[in-house]
């Protein structure tokens, strides 16, 4: 086994449960939520086993939310918007992470309600984006900031209507 280091957290967040992270092996605390450990699991794959555990929806297809589920969503990722905006402006950094991935977590949790094919979203959205240039801050107008990057010319966007509806084919939709 691995040695331990102050970096290595287990689910359960107990800190005596810490070997999760070097050694997988399911935890011996009755209550704890983590013996479903998968450290080869995806952020989406956890937020899908959360669905999973709770009886979430996951859509079997991609969809758009109703509006009551859109209602209940959106008002879910603001409040998690504005609790980092709360802890980063009162300067608690572990405050701003935990708000950050509860963020993220609710806005997978959404994805996957959506039926979204999450990975090959991700994977062309990465592609498009990679494919982007660093703007020259001094020289243009439209540049908001230092790190701000722009499209080149024949930049190809994301093909999200593609790959929504060959998703909708392959569900038969």
């Amino acid at each position: 086994m691995n040695k331990i280091t102050p970096q290595t957290l287990c689910r359960c967040g107990d800190p005596m449960y810490l070997h999760h992270y070097v050694d997988p092996s399911p935890c011996m605390k009755s209550d704890c939520s983590c013996t479903s450990f998968n450290p080869a699991a995806s952020n989406f794959e956890d937020v899908v086993e959360f669905h999973r555990k709770f009886s979430v929806p996951i859509g079997e297809f991609p969809q758009l939310l109703t509006k009551e589920d859109y209602d209940f969503r959106l008002g879910f990722m603001y409040e998690e918007l504005e609790e980092f905006e709360k802890a980063h402006e009162s300067g608690d950094l572990a405050g701003a992470a935990d708000a950050l991935i509860d963020l993220v977590y609710v806005a997978l949790g959404c994805a996957a309600w959506m039926g979204l094919p999450w990975q090959e979203l991700w994977n062309d959205v990465q592609r498009a984006n990679m494919s982007k240039v660093a703007q020259a801050v001094a020289n243009d107008a439209n540049a908001r900031h230092k790190f701000d990057v722009r499209k080149p010319e024949g930049w190809v966007p994301p093909k999200g209507k593609e790959i929504i509806l060959a998703a909708l084919i392959r569900a038969g939709k």
